[in-house]
This record gives structure tokens, sequence and C-alpha cells, in this order.
């Protein structure tokens, strides 16, 4: 992989929205972490970063649980 070009604020927030939305519909971490490397050319250890802001942006929205969140839509 060639070094990574650093992608825009705004293209981020899409990527965790993605990932998200990707959580949501159930699909396992490690599953997230392979299709974003594949979908955006970034390494592991970024896709992992993202998979983590992900989480830790659910847990600021006050009453949200992931989990619980999970099941409603499987």
């Amino acid at each position: 992989m060639s070094k990574e070009q650093r992608c825009t604020q705004i293209e981020k927030e899409k990527r965790i929205f993605t990932i998200q939305s990707w959580m949501l519909e159930g699909v396992q971490d490690r599953l997230i972490i392979k299709q974003a490397t594949t979908l955006w050319d970034i390494s592991v250890r970024q896709a992992e970063r993202y998979v983590k802001e992900a989480y830790e942006n659910w847990k600021k929205i006050e009453g949200v649980n992931i989990d619980i969140d999970r099941k409603s839509v499987v």
C-alpha cells in the first residue's frame, strides 16, 4: 500500500457514519476493518481508529446503546 493521503474532515465523518451503519447491520468489527481497508485504501491501523471513533461517537449520544440498536435492526 502506498503512502496514505489524508482525507478531509467531511470525508472522515462520512466514513465514520458508514462504519456506524455497518455496525447497526450487525457486521463484525474485523469484517468492517477489512471492508474499510479495501474500500478506502487505508491501513488496518487507520481502519481500527475509525471503528474506535465510531463507538466513541455512539457513547456521546445520550440514551443510545449500540447493542440495543443492533438488536432492533436485525
